[in-house]
């Protein structure tokens, strides 16, 4: 539901439609203004449940946040060999894909890729190959939360790790062939949620506790103080190592990106004999947090993704490597939560914020007299 005024927030005004029930400010003197909403949140958005899907390089999982707050863990996908090949060919370095073409040859590269997607389409195919092997994907998580449901899920929040060559008119022709539409907030823009963040909110972190009410929230969130964050993924395909500046639950800045194929578990695991393997795993984590390392903030916080993040040698490694610098007893924090689970932190993040995304107002506050008179 959205609100009928302009929110103010965060000095950006955002226009929503055209009329409410109240033009009278919630909260004078504040850096924001709020208004009653026209309507109340159905009783069903309320109470369904949020599901949440997460793909890795080599898999992807999936998660449901219930109405009471339980959380299940769904399972596991595995990927198939064009789906592995797709997501590590669309991830960094970004390529320029369509105008302003730097060279002829780009502009030649271009048109024919494009005369190729029409005439797939015109055979009724999806546009690319790789859109049909996302739309399969799709398609088994789907049907995996089906059999803990009971019925397809349509509205899902998808979280995706960094893919700046993936265009968005393909993720959403794979949604839509999957028959999936990805759940929308006024706090969020695009189809998909960066898996670091989704990781995050598994983890509990900067979201707020009042998210039915967006002024509590606002309040809680502007408590939440700008962190350098260090995102480790470790699967059985690859390490990423990643560095942010979070500035809320929604925003950051990504700092530095690298990913090591040859530093992933399958290569250690095909050759247990390397003695320098680990060393070199801590060694390349605190090179690249280190590489454009120029602001005054340490790291603070830590997100651990994948299957192997938790296995540990892994984690001696980072451990050995960290320990001289930085405040690792505070990083390994997320270890401690209960039922912590590094393989599905970003799944239970994503069915986290579907949960909050379907029952929460567009930007107003509910009336006094939505509880209790829902339809």
């Amino acid at each position: 539901m959205r609100s009928t005024y302009l929110l103010l927030f965060l000095g950006i005004i955002v226009p929503q439609s055209s009329c409410g029930t109240s033009q009278q400010p919630l909260n004078e003197g504040a850096n924001r203004q709020y208004y009653i909403c026209d309507g109340c949140v159905p009783r069903e958005l309320v109470l369904a449940p949020g599901v949440g899907f997460d793909l890795s390089s080599p898999y992807g999982t999936a998660a449901i946040r219930y109405y009471n707050g339980t959380v299940v863990d769904i399972g596991r996908v595995e990927g198939s060999p064009e789906y592995k090949d797709f997501m590590a060919r669309l991830s960094a370095p970004y390529k320029q894909y369509g105008p302003p073409f730097r060279t002829p040859l780009d502009r030649v590269e271009y048109d024919l890729d494009q005369a190729k997607r029409r005439l797939r389409r015109l055979q009724k195919l999806p546009s690319t190959e790789d859109i049909s092997t996302l739309h399969v994907m799709l398609s088994k998580m789907r049907y995996l939360v089906m059999q803990e449901l009971h019925m397809l899920p349509r509205k899902i929040v998808l979280s995706l790790p960094y893919m700046p060559n993936f265009q968005p008119e393909d993720l959403a022709e794979a949604m839509e062939l999957a028959d999936l539409t990805p759940l929308e907030s006024f706090r969020h823009f695009g189809d998909s949620l960066d898996n670091t963040k989704a990781a995050l909110a598994g983890m509990g972190t900067g979201i707020c506790e009042h998210w039915q009410d967006i002024q509590k929230c606002d309040e809680e969130q502007d408590r939440f103080k700008i962190k350098q964050t260090l995102a480790l993924t470790y699967t059985y395909d690859e390490l990423v190592v990643e560095t942010f500046l979070m500035i809320n639950p929604y925003h950051f800045i990504r700092v530095e990106r690298s990913r090591f194929p040859d530093l992933s578990y399958g290569t250690w695991d095909t050759d247990r004999t390397n003695t320098t393997y680990w060393d070199t795993i801590g060694r390349k984590v605190v090179e690249t947090a280190k590489k454009r390392n120029t602001l005054p903030w340490p790291v603070e916080e830590l997100v651990l993704m994948g299957e192997y993040a938790e296995e540990k040698r892994f984690l001696d490694s980072i451990w050995k490597a960290l320990g001289g610098s930085m405040d690792v007893q505070k990083l390994w924090a997320p270890l401690q939560r209960p039922k912590f689970s590094a393989e599905f932190i970003a799944a239970r993040g994503a069915a986290e914020m579907a949960k909050r995304w379907l029952g929460e107002t567009w930007g107003c506050v509910e009336g006094d007299w939505c509880e209790g008179n829902r339809d």
